[in-house]
């Protein structure tokens, strides 16, 4: 497989994780603030994360004393899919699994769990195109 595919299908890996690590943040309650608008007055968030940067773009404006509380919820919520499934944490659930010996029972929480049933969900519909230890050289 060429370098051109293998990183597409890292990123196309990786764009399918986000998107179910997103489906666990928004369970958790960080955007129930329906009674804090203000018209006229979307607001976006962004900061670091992971290496990377995070921004969250609201439709509705929300009131300047809680501007605070929805940062801080927003990070909290990318620090625990951070804690729970970061490659580059030793002490992360991913980490924990992909150290323990095969066949070695992992606990891991709910959210790890609900994001690993989608990589296998994804890995089975597309016969194993998004593995990419089949694809390491």
């Amino acid at each position: 497989m060429s370098r051109e595919k293998v990183d597409m299908n890292r990123r196309q890996t990786l764009a399918a994780t986000l998107a179910a690590s997103a489906r666990i943040a928004l369970p958790m309650g960080l955007f129930a603030l329906a009674g804090c608008q203000t018209p006229n007055r979307a607001i976006r968030l962004s900061g670091p994360t992971m290496g990377t940067r995070y921004q969250v773009s609201l439709a509705q404006a929300v009131a300047p004393d809680e501007m605070p509380s929805l940062r801080a919820g927003i990070e909290a919520v990318l620090a625990r899919v951070d804690a729970l499934m970061s490659t580059y944490r030793p002490d992360s659930e991913v980490s924990r699994f992909n150290a323990a010996r095969a066949g070695a029972p992992v606990a891991v929480s709910a959210e790890t769990s609900a994001v690993v049933d989608h990589a296998l969900r994804v890995w089975s519909l597309t016969s194993g195109a998004f593995d990419n230890s089949r694809s390491a050289a």
